[in-house]
């Protein structure tokens, strides 16, 4: 019997993702799910992180902002997704969100200015391209020049590439992998008006946009013939996926920089990094602890002449090994 799939999500911001969340929350238990969308929330629900996770298999559902090509290696067979989103609205929402989470954060609100001078870098979380390059650069073909062929090039080793217009019907896939029913996914998230974003503000926001990569992007894919789960999918690129990268040796080195700056800004952000710095040294101690006990101890024999104690440091079943390694100790005293 072969393992079941894993449905691994890249949830590029302000993309349907929450709602994607929300449903497979309500109908998997909390163990078969790993969400990197809110880190914090897993902080206040006391679930694993990425580096606690010890079970990967035990994994049904993989999702979130903070996942990355690498993490792919560690699972026998996944079933890639993602979303867009048409790229005017999506920055409009995404302006609208981010001041309203600083707002609540008491933090001071961002200008058109500040969000823009952030959008225009091609490797910017703030721009889809972006995002899918610096979570899945290892799945770039190296002939891509812009930063819309770059994700395209990346995207056509996935299994399904959705937008809005495609999210109800994502549920039949949501239910022919987890093997579970859904009568439907409801949009979540939705950005609320803030008084302090008025239509001035967001015209402002609209007129000094570069989203030129994202447009060309988001055409490509609503070109594309209806009723393709991926309309980027290739043959070959599906194929490279899961027979040479997914069979590459994984690398948490990779990852590591960037899932610490993702906590750290999280935990910063939500006034709970001295909670967090306080555990540290009792989660140490505890694995310290238990580092103690799963180490095997050396095994001491006494030569029974008044001479130091032989430490035999590996179980040795038979008389004839005991031996041995008595007249090598011996030997090498003398």
């Amino acid at each position: 019997m072969t393992d079941p799939k894993v449905l691994f999500g890249l949830h590029i911001t302000k993309c349907a993702g929450t709602s994607i969340l929300k449903a497979a929350q309500s109908q998997l238990p909390a163990s078969q799910i790993y969400q990197a969308t809110a880190l914090i929330e897993n902080f206040w629900q006391n679930s694993n992180e990425f580096y606690e996770i010890t079970n990967h298999q035990g994994i049904r559902f993989f999702f979130g902002h903070h996942v990355y090509d690498e993490m792919v290696k560690l699972f026998n067979d996944v079933y890639l997704f993602t979303f867009l989103r048409d790229p005017i609205d999506r920055h409009v929402s995404n302006f609208k969100f981010l001041n309203r989470l600083r707002s609540d954060l008491s933090l001071p609100a961002m200008s058109v200015e500040e969000y823009i001078g952030r959008e225009n870098s091609m490797y910017s979380e703030y721009s889809m391209c972006g995002f899918i390059l610096s979570r899945f650069s290892g799945f770039v073909d190296p002939a891509a020049e812009t930063a819309a062929e770059k994700a395209i090039s990346a995207l056509s080793k996935f299994d399904y590439v959705g937008d809005l217009a495609t999210l109800s019907g994502f549920s039949d896939v949501m239910a022919e992998y987890l093997g579970l029913e859904f009568s439907g996914i409801t949009k979540e998230n939705v950005s609320l008006a803030d008084e302090n974003i008025n239509d001035e503000v967001l015209d402002e926001l609209v007129e000094s946009l570069n989203a030129a990569d994202d447009i060309e992007l988001y055409r490509a894919f609503k070109s594309s013939p209806g009723g393709l789960r991926n309309p980027f999918q290739t043959r070959q690129a599906v194929e490279w996926r899961s027979t040479v990268f997914a069979a590459g040796e994984y690398d948490y080195g990779k990852l590591e920089d960037r899932l610490v700056n993702s906590l750290y800004w999280e935990y910063r952000d939500h006034g709970v990094l001295d909670q967090f710095l306080d555990l540290i040294p009792q989660k140490l101690s505890f694995l310290n602890k238990f580092v103690e006990k799963a180490t095997p101890q050396p095994e001491v024999v006494d030569d029974q002449d008044g001479t130091a104690p032989i430490e035999i440091d590996t179980l040795l079943d038979t008389q004839d090994g005991w031996l041995k390694r008595i007249a090598r100790a011996v030997k090498n005293l003398g």
